[in-house]
């Protein structure tokens, strides 16, 4: 079923692409993920984005999720094995509604590592692309995620268009979910 592995050579995570995805983007040098990248899945597109973890705890994540999309007056809500990931349990679901169609916000925390999925179009359109990353998931080994971690902090600033300028729409609108509220530019300006 998975078309091919993905190995992240500086993190040392993986997982199986799965069959009809293709990898759009890969990059660890953007200014708001140390590592982001985007795949293509038919007309859908998911984005994994890594970072340190802000919130260890997946009921604290989830909170803070869900106040990240109050603060854009989506309502989003907490739900429990949207998504295994085999030898963890801190996972992180939050559907929301977009345009009518559900969405999911997925976060998975190892090692102080932040891996959070985001996706456009319907979640059934993705979903068992997901639940197969995660089956397949290769966590990084613990030396790996520290040295990431020692090297790259969270940003905790309002991408400014300088800092947007060469993102996607979708790329555009997943920054903004990784602003911290106060921090975040007001409507209008």
């Amino acid at each position: 079923m998975a078309e091919s592995p993905y190995l992240h050579a500086e993190l040392g995570f993986g997982f199986e692409m799965p069959s009809g995805w293709t990898l759009d983007l890969a990059s660890s040098t953007h200014p708001l993920f140390p590592i982001l990248l985007s795949m293509r899945a038919g007309s859908a597109r998911v984005m994994l984005a890594a970072r340190a973890a802000a919130h260890a705890d997946p009921g604290e994540r989830a909170s803070a999720m869900k106040d990240e999309l109050a603060a854009r007056g989506i309502e989003g809500r907490p739900v429990a094995g949207a998504l295994h990931v085999p030898g963890t349990a801190n996972v992180a679901d939050v559907e929301f509604q977009i345009a009518g169609e559900t969405q999911h916000w997925i976060s998975l925390v190892t090692d102080g590592v932040e891996f959070s999925f985001t996706h456009t179009g319907p979640y059934a359109d993705v979903r068992n692309g997901l639940a197969g990353i995660a089956a397949t998931f290769r966590k990084p080994a613990a030396e790996q995620a520290q040295r990431f971690l020692s090297a790259h902090t969270r940003q905790a600033f309002a991408p400014g268009p300088e800092e947007l300028a060469g993102l996607s729409h979708f790329q555009r609108v997943a920054a903004r979910f990784n602003v911290p509220p106060a921090k975040r530019p007001r409507r209008g300006s």
